[in-house]
């Protein structure tokens, strides 16, 4: 027994910073949520204004697909009792759709879908 204390206090640093506090999920989603939504917005200006290419808006839509659909698995493993929660899943949801929606304007070509689809301003809501 006495050898097994030394090595569990060697290995407890590791444990804490392992686990992940739902509080720290939960910002980190609303942070991705805002940054995504201003990223979007301004790329998607860009875009329909012809001032970035085609494969830059793309490859920014499928950073924010990649990236929002990371914030969603990150975000199930947060008790669902949490009511933040649910008005963050909501939140990625809803800015998924949008990035769908942009998606299916760029491979139109239709900029002003596009401008249609920009996200909301969240950062206005808080």
């Amino acid at each position: 027994m006495p050898r097994i204390l030394p090595l569990c206090l060697l290995l407890l640093p590791f444990v804490i910073t392992s686990c992940t506090r739902p509080s720290d999920v939960l910002d980190n989603s609303e942070t991705s949520i805002h940054s995504w939504s201003a990223t979007l917005r301004l790329t998607t200006e860009q875009w329909a204004s012809h001032r970035i290419p085609d494969t830059y808006f793309r490859q920014v839509l499928k950073a924010a697909d990649e990236e929002l659909s990371q914030q969603r698995q990150k975000l199930a493993k947060v008790p669902s009792l949490d009511t933040d929660r649910a008005s963050l899943e909501l939140q990625l949801i809803d800015l998924h759709q949008h990035v769908t929606v942009l998606n299916e304007a760029l491979e139109r070509s239709d900029r002003e879908a596009a401008r249609s689809a920009v996200p909301p301003d969240r950062n206005s809501a808080s």
